[in-house]
């Protein structure tokens, strides 16, 4: 038997409230909320491979190669 993978979403609404936070996109999060909820949330692991690569070596002060 496969076990399902599962998602747990918190409230959003109370974002607003919270002081000092960065602004938060409502209309994306519920966008991404839609997506994941439906199944239809797609990775692009290229992209997140590449940003980390990216960030690893301005962490280190290399330039890419």
């Amino acid at each position: 038997m496969l076990q399902e993978d599962a998602v747990q979403l918190s409230q959003v609404s109370s974002l607003g409230e919270t002081h000092g936070m960065a602004d938060v996109d409502l209309e994306k999060v519920a966008a991404l909320t839609h997506a994941i909820a439906e199944g239809s949330f797609e990775i692009d692991s290229q992209s997140i491979y590449t940003s980390l690569v990216s960030e690893a070596r301005e962490l280190q002060g290399s330039e890419p190669a």
